[in-house]
């Protein structure tokens, strides 16, 4: 990096070196030594060092651990995503790991871009770099993803058991996941089949939630004999997650 010193280029690689080994404690000592020594940099040189890190991580070529996210990486991600710059709602929201286990770290960062949650909520943050860049077919597919993600837990106890989701949040989030799917082009085989199945369990579902006696979920789709319960009664998971 050619806006690190010579001692911190030192540090950065005696870090990778140790992360390669296996040697944690020497590794985190070097990450340690490696953040404090940035700390006494000017704000705009971290900002430049950050937006360095960020490229290896884009790239796949480093895994970046906490601290140096926390430390270093996050508050230049917050700077520039106040500004409304491409990539950095989508950069905070590839690392939501860190939020899911720090609730002070999340509500850092919903604070300072102004989102009035108390969870992480990652769709939002792929949704507002999807704002500023509608064109960005590589968010879309990773909003897409997360999307069907949680409707993939939504369902996964069907049919023998019901929705583990409200039914109007899954009903919009299918809603959602179509139109993506559509402005975005990815109407392939995985995802006609996937849209296919979850609208099958809206429509059944709702007509379940209907009746004035209730049977089991099952039950139900077996008493119906539609098309819709066929397709839900000879579910896989293999039709969710093949790459065809």
């Amino acid at each position: 990096n050619k806006y690190l010193t010579t001692d911190q280029t030192l540090i950065w690689d005696s870090y990778l070196d140790f992360k390669v080994k296996g040697i944690k404690t020497k590794s985190n000592d070097m990450l340690n030594k490696f953040i404090d020594s940035l700390k006494s940099d000017s704000q705009e040189n971290i900002d430049l060092i950050a937006l360095e890190i960020k490229k290896l991580c884009d790239n796949n070529e480093i895994a970046i651990q906490f601290p140096l996210f926390k430390e270093i990486l996050l508050p230049t991600l917050i700077k520039f995503a106040k500004q409304n710059k491409h990539g950095f709602h989508r950069m905070i929201a590839e690392n939501e790991q860190f939020f899911f286990s720090d609730n002070t770290l999340t509500e850092y960062v919903n604070n300072e871009l102004g989102i009035h949650q108390k969870f992480f909520d990652t769709l939002r943050f792929f949704e507002i770099e999807l704002t500023i860049n509608p064109n960005d077919m590589a968010t879309a597919e990773l909003l897409v993803n997360k999307i069907a993600q949680g409707l993939d837990y939504a369902i996964h106890e069907i049919p023998d058991s019901g929705l583990c989701w409200d039914f109007e949040y899954f009903a919009e989030s299918i809603d959602k996941l179509s139109s993506l799917i559509e402005k975005y082009g990815f109407e392939n085989t995985k995802w006609i089949r996937r849209l296919n199945l979850l609208t099958a369990i809206r429509k059944t579902w709702a007509g379940y939630l209907g009746q004035k006696e209730k049977s089991k979920y099952r039950e139900y789709l077996e008493y119906i004999m539609t098309t819709e319960s066929d397709v839900v009664l000879n579910w896989q998971n293999k039709l969710i997650y093949d790459k065809e």
